[in-house]
């Protein structure tokens, strides 16, 4: 920035350090910035559509993760990013193509796996899902020194679901919050969702969001992101009695009034 002040490269890196959770206005100004008047390129439409993700403006999102992933197809990132907005949206179809599409393109990619998993398990998918944690050619790659995934827990999951019994559904979320550490909050709080244990889900992530229960603190630059919460499979969490306050506490109210914008679930 020094040597060139109207460096596109480095302006986009400088806004890309401050995380949007807690920034979200400063965030939309700086990126819908740099957008104007230039020609687009896949980074900065991808964050963009990150960011509207993470305001819930999943219409918008899903359009910037097109453009993102049609200039740079072979970016997985934005292709999964797409397939969560379609999803999140209503449009089956699509996210499912885009998600086989992913699938073969990128069969050990965790974030698709992952992605695709709940996907399946939460349209009723569950034949397809069990073969998914079957294949053991296709499962996610782990680095050597961390241990295997229990995707026997993944299974039992489908099971439970598959029977709709609740003493089998409340087994399978205590086998899941035990192996949390394996899969990450938000994979973990979307299966919970599913399993009818909403309020076991929401006080997850408002430990990942604010830390406490064993959790640490975030840092001020942890990527917090709050876009699951808008998510298809994040219903129950929008129905619970404590979101109004999460929104306001995560400054989405702020940002909402700030910007003339609403969320694609108010509207």
């Amino acid at each position: 920035m020094q040597l060139d002040v109207d460096n596109r490269d480095a302006q986009f890196a400088l806004a890309g350090v401050v995380p949007n959770c807690g920034n979200l206005i400063q965030k939309d100004r700086a990126l819908l910035l740099l957008a104007g008047g230039q020609p687009p390129f896949a980074p900065l439409e991808e964050a963009i559509g990150q960011l509207f993700g993470d305001s819930g403006r999943l219409r918008e999102a899903a359009g910037h993760f097109r453009q993102a992933s049609l200039l740079d197809p072979y970016d997985a990132k934005s292709r999964f990013k797409l397939a969560w907005a379609l999803w999140s949206l209503g449009d089956l179809a699509e996210a499912d193509r885009l998600y086989d599409e992913a699938h073969r393109l990128w069969p050990r990619h965790r974030g698709f796996w992952q992605h695709r998993y709940k996907f399946l398990v939460a349209t009723g998918q569950f034949e397809a899902a069990r073969a998914l944690v079957q294949q053991q050619g296709s499962r996610p790659t782990i680095a050597a020194s961390q241990p295997a995934p229990p995707y026997s827990v993944l299974d039992r999951i489908i099971l439970a679901l598959q029977s709709q019994n609740s003493e089998a559904m409340t087994a399978a979320a205590a086998e899941l919050l035990a192996a949390q550490a394996s899969f990450g909050p938000p994979s973990v709080a979307a299966l919970l969702c599913a399993l009818g244990q909403a309020d076991a889900a929401f006080s997850l992530l408002e430990q990942r969001y604010y830390g406490g229960d064993g959790t640490p603190l975030p840092s001020p630059f942890s990527r917090r992101y709050t876009g699951l919460l808008f998510s298809a499979w994040a219903d129950p969490l929008r129905r619970h009695p404590g979101f109004p306050a999460l929104t306001r506490r995560l400054g989405l109210d702020s940002y909402w009034k700030a910007s003339g914008t609403q969320p694609d679930y108010r509207l």
